[in-house]
C-alpha cells in the first residue's frame, strides 16, 4: 500500500528495497509478532454473547446465507470440523515436524483422510490453478499448498519492480498473474459460484512467499465462498500486500478460516456488495485487519482479531452497513494518534464485542457506533462514552 503519494514504480521500489535492505518498515522500526516463524494457532474463542440486543437479527442483512453447517459437512470427510477462532487445529510452516522442546522431533500429524465427496480434490499449486472455473467446487486435501511452488528456485527475499525476476506462471481463461512488488500474485477473475473447502483438520494451508503480493485476490468474482483453510504469507512484509482481497465482487462468504502474516491487511474490499465473515481469525498483520472502500452490507460474526499492528486497524470508507458481531480483539497496536477504527462516510457498528489489552490510544475516528460489549485493559477507555 503506498502512504505517500503516486510515484513512479521504480523510484517506489529502490526505497522500499533500501528500507527492506535497513530492516525498517514504512511506517518505522518493525515490531516482530510475538510468534513470526508459525501463525500462532487459532486464537482465542470469541466471546459468547453479552446480552440480547435489539435488531440482531438483521446483521447481515442483504448478504446471502448459505447455511453450509460445519467444515465436516463441507467436505464431506470425517474429522473435518474446523477449529476456528476458538478451536484446537494448530498448524506447522511445513510438512517437517518440528523440534521438541527436549530436543527430540515431535510426531507429526496423522495423515489426511481420503476424500471421496464433490468437487475436484487437488495437493498442488498447479492442480489449484488448473480446477479454478465457474462453478467450481475446490476442494484442498493436501497439508499445504505454496504458490510459490510455480516459480521454483527463486531465493528469498525476492526480486522488486527494479529487477527482472522468473517469467509469470502460466495463466488460464479465469487466472492471472500480476507482479504488484516482489513476485507474481494469484488473481481469479470473471466468474461466478465457485468454492474453495479444505479437508481434513487442522484446516489445509494456501501460501504464498512475495510479502508483497495478496495470497489471494478475487476481482469482478460472484458468489465467492471460502471454508475451512489457512492463508498466509511464508515471509512477513509490509507497504503492500495483504491475505485476502476482493475487488468488483459480490456474495463472498468467508467460514472458519484462519489469515495471518500479511504485509499490510488481512482483509481488502473495494466495492463488493455482500460479504459475510464467519468464526474468521485475523492476526500478526503489519498494517492492521480490514480495509473496506465502496461497500455495502459486510458482516463479521464470531471473529477474533489479535496482535495486528501498527496503522489505522480497521478503514472504512463510503461504505453502507458494516457490522462486527460477538467478535474479540485482543493484543492488537497501533502507532501514534492512528486509531483502531478510521470511518469515513460510513457507518461501523458494534454487538457483543470484547476489546481486551489494545495498546491503542484513540478508538474511533468517525462514526462507530457500539450498541453492546466489554472493554478491558485498552489504553483507549478514558477517551470512549459508556455504553
Amino acid at each position: 500500500m503506498e502512504r505517500n503519494g503516486t510515484r513512479s514504480r521504480a523510484s517506489n521500489g529502490m526505497v522500499l528495497w533500501a528500507l527492506l535492505a535497513a530492516g525498517v518498515s514504512c511506517g518505522g522500526p518493525l515490531v516482530e509478532p510475538d510468534e513470526p516463524a508459525e501463525p500462532a494457532g487459532r486464537g482465542r474463542r470469541a466471546p459468547a454473547p453479552l446480552r440480547e440486543t435489539d435488531g440482531a437479527g438483521d446483521a447481515t442483512a442483504g448478504v446471502t446465507e448459505d447455511g453450509g453447517g460445519t467444515a465436516a459437512d463441507a467436505t464431506g470427510g470425517p474429522g473435518g470440523t474446523a477449529a476456528g477462532p476458538g478451536g484446537t487445529g494448530a498448524t506447522t510452516d511445513s510438512a517437517i515436524p518440528p523440534p521438541a522442546e527436549d530436543g527430540g522431533v515431535t510426531t507429526p500429524p496423522p495423515p489426511r483422510e481420503e476424500y471421496s465427496g464433490p468437487g475436484t480434490v487437488v495437493r498442488t499449486a498447479a492442480e489449484f490453478v488448473a480446477a479454478v472455473a465457474p462453478g467450481a467446487r475446490i476442494v484442498v486435501a493436501a497439508d499445504q499448498i505454496d504458490l510459490s511452488d510455480l516459480w521454483p528456485g527463486v531465493p528469498i527475499p525476492l526480486w522488486d519492480d527494479t529487477r527482472d525476476g522468473p517469467p509469470p506462471p502460466a495463466g488460464t481463461d479465469y487466472v492471472r498473474w500480476t507482479n504488484p512488488y516482489d513476485g507474481w500474485q494469484m488473481e481469479i477473475h470473471d466468474l461466478e459460484q465457485i468454492e474453495i473447502v479444505g479437508h481434513g483438520s487442522p484446516p489445509p494451508r494456501i501460501v504464498t512467499n512475495p510479502r508483497g503480493s495478496f495470497v489471494l485476490k478475487f476481482v469482478e468474482a460472484d458468489a465467492v465462498t471460502i471454508r475451512n483453510v489457512t492463508l498466509g504469507h511464508t515471509t512477513p512484509g509490509f507497504c503492500r500486500g495483504g491475505v485476502l482481497a476482493f475487488e468488483k465482487a459480490k456474495d463472498v462468504r468467508v467460514d472458519d478460516a484462519e489469515l495471518f502474516g500479511s504485509g499490510t491487511y488481512g482483509v481488502e474490499l473495494d466495492r463488493v456488495r455482500g460479504a459475510v465473515f464467519e468464526r474468521v481469525a485475523i492476526h500478526d498483520c503489519t498494517y492492521g485487519i480490514a480495509v473496506i472502500r465502496d461497500s455495502k452490507e459486510v458482516a463479521f460474526l464470531d471473529s477474533t482479531f489479535r496482535d495486528n499492528q501498527e496503522f489505522e486497524l480497521v478503514q472504512v470508507e463510503r461504505t453502507r452497513g458494516v457490522r462486527f458481531e460477538r467478535c474479540l480483539f485482543e493484543g492488537n497496536r497501533t502507532r501514534g494518534d492512528n486509531p483502531f477504527f478510521d470511518v469515513t462516510a460510513s457507518e461501523v457498528q458494534l454487538v457483543d464485542a470484547v476489546f481486551r489489552d489494545n495498546a491503542v490510544e484513540v478508538f474511533r475516528r468517525g462514526p462507530v457506533r457500539i450498541t453492546s460489549g466489554t472493554f478491558e485493559g485498552n489504553s483507549f477507555e478514558s477517551t470512549i462514552s459508556p455504553i
